[in-house]
């Protein structure tokens, strides 16, 4: 009986032992997991503080951008209505004048953009004020 005891015993020490054992490992995994984690968890929040320097520093330079091009066309503006005052005395005619050449300037441009893109214009003969005129033969039936 005492040996079959002492069997009995060895093997719940060893049952014992082999779950304690599962479970350090079972905590030693789990803690391996939380540490890849919070690994990962604090790269996303770099991540982020990232891309939210990124855009505010990218919103600040086409602000001073913006700024630079009001400035620009400020003074462009009054360069060019200050060089008519005396060929152009009259504040409103040289108003419209920069009028026409601002918007000569947007066609030139939207122009420039529609040749060298993929966009494609489409006119009607109304768009462009079209008139077709023929001689009329006779016998011959319009279209």
């Amino acid at each position: 009986a005492d040996g079959k005891t002492a069997s009995v015993l060895q093997e719940i020490i060893q049952e014992t032992t082999n779950r304690i054992n599962r479970m350090q490992k079972q905590r030693s995994d789990n803690e391996v997991e939380h540490e890849e984690l919070t690994a990962k968890i604090e790269r996303e929040k770099q991540r982020s503080a990232l891309i939210e320097a990124q855009a505010a520093n990218e919103k600040l330079q086409k602000s001073v951008e913006g700024e630079s091009e009001g400035t620009r066309l400020a003074q462009n503006t009054l360069a060019f209505l200050r060089q008519l005052n005396v060929s152009v005395p009259d504040a409103q005619e040289r108003l419209s004048l920069l009028r026409f050449f601002s918007e000569q300037a947007t066609l030139t441009k939207q122009t420039e953009h529609l040749s060298t893109g993929t966009a494609s214009l489409f006119l009607t003969p109304q768009d462009v004020n079209l008139k077709i005129q023929g001689a009329h033969r006779p016998g011959a039936a319009y279209v």
